[in-house]
């Protein structure tokens, strides 16, 4: 009986063994996505788009920047020869030019991290399906992030064929 359960043991163990190295005649492929991020043109374009779409909100906090600093500039001058109540006046203006501008800052920083993220989901999308056709048609059993990846001794890069198929 133990004969048998030994056996049995270890004819289960080849098994396992034979299914876990059966697949290594498939390599697998790593990609550079920092190289793809500074060199495909889609992403530039992306980048660029979303530049333009917020230029008008950068130009407005740009001028409550200006705003602010010279209400604070006039209150370090004049502050002296000011009445209380004009001074009282102008903090009060100092405080509430600040609160907008922090507002408008707050908003446009989030509005800019919205956009970046669902664009950059799109692109990673594209990434993904773009390495999957190649590891198919490259026979490659698994991609993995180059950066994420030690040591990829005989990894085939695949980055140069994403960027030239994300054109």
């Amino acid at each position: 009986m133990k004969k048998i359960m030994l056996i049995s043991i270890a004819l289960l163990s080849m098994l396992f063994i034979t299914n876990v190295f059966a697949d290594t005649t498939k390599s697998f492929g790593i990609v550079d996505m920092q190289k793809i991020m500074h060199v495909s043109p889609k992403i530039q374009a992306v980048g660029n788009r979303l530049k333009a779409k917020f230029a008008s909100q950068q130009g407005k906090i740009a001028a409550k920047q200006q705003q602010l600093k010279t209400l604070l500039t006039k209150l370090n001058r004049d502050a002296s020869v000011m009445s209380n109540s004009a001074k009282q006046k102008l903090q009060n203006k100092i405080v509430d030019a600040r609160k907008k501008y922090s507002s408008m800052l707050q908003n446009y920083e989030q509005g800019v991290m919205a956009a970046q993220q669902k664009e950059m989901q799109k692109i990673a999308g594209s990434i993904q399906s773009i390495a999957a056709k190649i590891a198919k048609q490259d026979n490659l059993g698994m991609i993995v992030v180059k950066q994420a990846v030690i040591y990829a001794g005989n990894a085939k890069d695949i980055t140069d064929q994403v960027i030239k198929a994300m054109k």
